[in-house]
């Protein structure tokens, strides 16, 4: 067998196998979403860093905004930022006018919790520094959520579920996204979502960057 056929008889080997690979993306279906579930960490309750501001729902804290993680691409901002954890949900839903709103009709959006309960806590944050602040990153990205048992959660994120579940809760109580622009000398009404087990209680909302903890239960 000459040198000429054996490659001939190679290409023509390697170009049956792409057909076939081209055949099963068309015909295959559409892979299902494959986001992971929030996850949880456990601490005993003495390892938990004291944090030097205790307070409760409704209480107001003014902040310095340079503590806050600024817009990407930008310098920390100077001046001041008051922050009003006002209320909390348990297990609230996505409503489905909500639902429509924020999903776009994706088949990759869940819109149920998938480790046992969504916990919504919503607040009031005016910025009186010196340019925007974007809540979703610049607050919501600094708070974890505790248990009285030491179990901690981070907020849930956009890769999770496939849609902002806070900016859906905030949408739900006529607040705004937590993804928009809060531009310098304006107040936002938004929130931060996190997805725990049923069943726990104690819950206190954290944010060790700020020295802040807020008892919400």
């Amino acid at each position: 067998m000459t040198t000429r056929l054996i490659l001939a008889l190679l290409l023509s080997a390697a170009a049956l196998l792409l057909t076939a690979c081209g055949s099963n993306r068309i015909t295959s279906p559409e892979p299902e979403p494959t986001a992971s579930a929030p996850v949880e960490t456990q601490a005993q309750l003495s390892e938990i860093a004291a944090l030097g501001n205790q307070l409760a729902l409704n209480e107001a804290i003014t902040l310095d905004a340079s503590k806050l993680k600024p817009p990407i691409g930008e310098r920390p901002k100077e001046g001041e930022v008051t922050l009003t954890v006002t209320s909390v949900e348990l297990d609230p839903a996505i409503r489905q006018e909500t639902r429509a709103m924020v999903g776009g009709g994706s088949a990759f959006v869940v819109y149920d919790p998938k480790v046992g309960q969504f916990v919504a806590v919503h607040y009031t944050l005016a910025n009186n520094a010196n340019g925007v602040i974007q809540p979703v990153d610049s607050v919501n990205s600094l708070f974890t959520l505790v248990d009285d048992t030491g179990r901690q959660w981070e907020p849930v994120s956009f890769a999770d579920y496939g849609f902002a579940v806070g900016g859906a809760f905030a949408l739900q109580a006529d607040g705004a996204d937590p993804r928009d622009f809060l531009p310098a000398g304006e107040t936002v009404d938004t929130a931060v979502a996190f997805d725990v087990p049923k069943g726990v209680s104690g819950l206190r909302l954290r944010a060790e960057a700020l020295d802040l903890e807020v008892t919400l239960q």
